[in-house]
């Protein structure tokens, strides 16, 4: 008996046991992974996301960095001993492959930067209805694209590359006029040329407008503008693009 139950312990012992559920599991993931690996060319590279840009740098993208807080000072009010702040800062950035994107900058009571929102225009926008491709012709379109949030307000309209004294600056004001009248909006145009840049961002920012920046609660980003307000805009600064449309504003 002895003997025999020690041949059937031997024999038992000599079988391979089963691999447990989790170890069986894990084997699974060992060689899928392998085979995953083969199957990727020897030249393939793991490309990260692209890190969503900070606040400062689209701040320093559109020129708010380039500004002082005594630009967002719209009027002194002498009877109340005070001033009149703008509400909105609009402006724009030209990009190399043809395409533009528009900024529209809300400040609060206090002239801390509240939302920062942007509209990128692709460069078939230009194409499709040839649009005019100026700072000015931007503004035009900005105004139009966020009316719901210029509309009664005051607007400061940023130019970064088109200096006043151009031949063609006053004409080309008149559209703009004409979109802030339509939308009652108060608006100057401000020449804010791009200041230095230096290796290091703290050192070339004004502390004033960087600490502003810095209390921004929310921003947003849209790929491209509405169709309707490309077709306003085209008949502002262009009449005789389509002259019936153009009455209709």
């Amino acid at each position: 008996m002895s003997l025999r139950s020690s041949s059937s312990a031997r024999a038992a012992s000599s079988e391979p046991e089963a691999p447990s559920g989790a170890s069986l599991s894990l084997e699974i993931d060992r060689e899928m992974e392998q085979m995953r690996r083969l199957s990727l060319p020897s030249n393939h590279k793991v490309v990260s996301a692209k890190p969503r840009p900070s606040i400062v740098e689209i701040a320093e993208a559109c020129g708010l960095l380039d500004m002082s807080p005594s630009d967002l000072v719209a009027e002194t009010n002498k009877e109340q001993c005070g001033f009149r702040y703008y509400h909105c800062v609009l402006s724009s950035a030209f990009h190399s492959n043809g395409s533009a994107t528009i900024f529209l900058a809300n400040f609060d009571a206090n002239t801390n930067l509240e939302s920062l929102d942007s509209t990128k225009i692709p460069a078939k926008v230009f194409e499709d209805v040839t649009y005019p491709q100026t700072e000015l012709a931007l503004a035009v379109l900005g105004l139009l694209i966020y009316r719901s949030d210029v509309y009664g307000k005051r607007v400061l309209c940023l130019l970064r590359d088109t200096a006043p004294h151009q031949e063609d600056f006053s004409a080309s004001l008149e559209p703009l006029k004409k979109a802030a009248t339509k939308l009652r909006v108060t608006h100057h145009v401000q020449w804010v040329p791009p200041k230095e840049k230096k290796e290091n961002i703290r050192l070339s920012v004004n502390a004033g407008m960087r600490l502003r920046v810095m209390l921004c609660q929310t921003r947003s980003s849209e790929d491209e503008p509405p169709r309707k307000a490309v077709y306003e805009a085209k008949a502002l600064v262009d009449p005789s693009w389509n002259p019936f449309y153009c009455m209709c504003l």
